[in-house]
């Protein structure tokens, strides 16, 4: 959070990612708080004031006079779409946020910063704390300085954790992405463009269940999937709208072609 502060300060807009949704919370408060004391009060926009009255909003308009927001699942639509309209109008100058934002989204930052861990879990497991993967590292880094967005390089930040864990994250950061027989490994990739193409768009979620039936098959593991899809769209092949699923254009050709997407 301090270097994000200083970047701001420094006149550098950036984003954020944390691993959780108290943690954005927190995090745009304490920042909030450390900037007020150092820069002149911004305007806070009207699109905030007229929201319906919320926990959010409240904790929102606190953090908006110093141009400070927060993007998480706890904000409800309307909210979000304020926060995301905000930034992309560049009003906002600091931004933390959970890595659901990292989804296909980009915003004009000149700077990423990253938490090297995030948690993982599901309905029956508790959740667990494990180290970012390079593919996770790349699709966060990839929402600053994109083309036509910013003017300047732009620049992703790994945050380690303490001293002792910079060595570690240099193979988040220097990691070759799987090749696409990795990828692929044990999955149908016509049958993936088939549900893609012909059923899509898809949620993850749904594109899981559909690869996992019948029961009887080889099983697809949530995490293969995410890869899978990671993959797919770092190669132009897929899109993620609002969380949906869908084949490119490019996709779309390699699936009425005699080619494989491998």
């Amino acid at each position: 959070i301090g270097l994000a502060v200083s970047l701001v300060i420094a006149g550098e807009s950036t984003l954020m990612f944390v691993k959780d949704r108290p943690g954005c919370r927190r995090a745009a408060r304490l920042a909030a708080s450390a900037l007020r004391m150092r820069c002149e009060p911004q305007e806070i926009p009207a699109e905030l004031e007229e929201l319906p009255h919320t926990s959010a909003r409240a904790l929102l308009l606190e953090c908006a006079s110093q141009g400070v927001a927060f993007h998480n699942s706890d904000l409800t639509t309307a909210e979000r779409a304020v926060v995301e309209k905000l930034m992309r109008r560049g009003d906002l100058r600091l931004v933390f946020a959970t890595p659901t934002l990292a989804s296909g989204v980009n915003f004009p930052f000149e700077n990423v910063l990253v938490e090297s861990h995030r948690w993982e879990g599901g309905d029956d497991l508790d959740p667990l704390l494990r180290r970012l993967t390079h593919e996770e590292f790349e699709n966060c880094a990839g929402r600053c300085a994109r083309l036509g967005m910013c003017s300047g390089p732009g620049r992703a930040i790994l945050a380690a954790a303490g001293e002792g864990e910079e060595h570690l994250l240099w193979d988040i950061v220097t990691a070759s992405p799987p090749a696409s027989s990795e990828v692929f490994s044990g999955i149908p990739s016509d049958r993936l463009f088939a549900l893609l193409h012909g059923i899509g768009p898809l949620e993850e979620q749904q594109l899981a269940a559909m690869l996992n039936d019948p029961p009887s098959a080889k099983r697809t593991s949530p995490q293969t999937v995410r890869t899978l899809l990671d993959w797919l769209r770092a190669s132009s092949l897929a899109i993620d709208r609002n969380g949906k699923w869908r084949l490119s254009k490019l996709g779309a050709l390699v699936a009425h072609s005699p080619f494989c997407a491998e």
